[in-house]
């Protein structure tokens, strides 16, 4: 979702509406609601702290309330937040008790008691909290546990598709593991469900793989055997990267990378027919729609928009139609993915 950065008449006169609305002279609407939300999401990615603590304290309700603890989490408050937690906890009219003993358990592994903390992300896991058993996939990860982490990102995403760090987290599983042509396919799809800043930091990453592939062609030439579908796979990136001769952040990178992966989601179902159990579901078909459907060029222009906004804009112009059938077809796959 784009969200608007900078301040409004509109958004003067929702913040004036909220403002009434805790003196009980007025209320607001759902989208008025969710409008302030984003922005006070768009200001914690700016690091304005401060003023999404605001509007999340105008608002009111259990969301903003949670929000708000979590912001001061990100401000380094821990100790506002581990407070607001708690007494969200022991509100008997509070009924979503798990997600802030989940902002708990963040709180106690920013202050070092990481036992705690995965005390509490196991015992989330067991109620079916699909984010708590992101964070403990997060945790396993930084120990170096790679397989016992992909078990978990797995786990994580059949409960809740829409948990976007999770899809990078898996990918910098599957580049730990070894498997960088599996670590293309959650990326990617972390991308198009991440906002503009998550796509902007991320963009390096997707790079690494491309880049990184041109070493494994040069060991294959050597001697060395390529009889599994991943090493396969592998093999092709490699040789994909020297047929287009790619640089990462060159001029019309996006047009390269396009090609490049368009190559790569016409053989995504063949990774699926061989782990039914979750690449074919979350990621294969998924890919496998998008070349079929011709949108693999403005995916990838969307995806490297935040970085190359020149380029985006003169491809996105001059393809309009596609690119709005894209977005169209991306919006009806990505409202399902709960």
């Amino acid at each position: 979702m784009n969200r608007t950065k900078t301040a409004s008449a509109g958004l003067l006169a929702l913040l004036l509406a909220v403002s009434l609305t805790s003196a009980g002279q007025t209320r607001i609407s759902r989208a008025e609601r969710d409008s302030l939300m984003d922005v006070a999401e768009t200001r914690r990615y700016e690091g304005r702290h401060d003023e999404a603590i605001h509007i999340y304290e105008r608002l009111g309700g259990e969301q903003a309330r949670l929000e708000t603890a979590a912001t001061y989490l990100e401000k380094g408050k821990v100790l506002i937040a581990l407070e607001q937690a708690k007494a969200m906890r022991h509100d008997a009219l509070f009924s979503r008790k798990d997600d802030a003993l989940l902002i708990e358990a963040e709180c106690r592994q920013a202050q070092g008691f990481d036992r705690a903390a995965m005390r509490i992300y196991r015992r989330l896991r067991k109620r079916g909290h699909a984010r708590a058993t992101y964070y403990y996939a997060n945790m396993m990860y930084t120990k170096g546990r790679d397989a016992k982490a992909e078990e978990l990102c797995c786990e994580a995403l059949r409960r809740d598709r829409s948990i976007a760090p999770a899809h990078r987290l898996l990918a910098a599983v599957e580049v730990a593991r070894g498997h960088r042509y599996r670590a293309i396919l959650p990326l990617y799809f972390y991308l198009l469900s991440c906002s503009d800043e998550g796509r902007e930091e991320a963009l390096p990453q997707l790079r690494s793989l491309w880049r990184r592939e041109a070493d494994f062609v040069r060991s294959l030439r050597h001697g060395d055997a390529a009889d599994t579908f991943d090493d396969q796979m592998e093999g092709l990136m490699a040789e994909l990267v020297e047929t287009y001769d790619y640089k990462p952040g060159e001029r019309g990178e996006a047009d390269k990378i396009a090609l490049m992966s368009d190559s790569i989601f016409a053989c995504a179902e063949r990774l699926g027919a061989e782990n039914l159990d979750f690449w074919q579901v979350h990621y294969a078909d998924f890919f496998g729609l998008v070349h079929r459907g011709g949108f693999t060029a403005p995916m990838v222009h969307f995806v490297c928009a935040p970085a190359d906004k020149g380029t985006a804009l003169a491809w996105i112009s001059a393809n309009r139609a596609l690119f709005d059938d894209f977005q169209t077809w991306l919006a009806s796959q990505l409202s399902g993915s709960r």
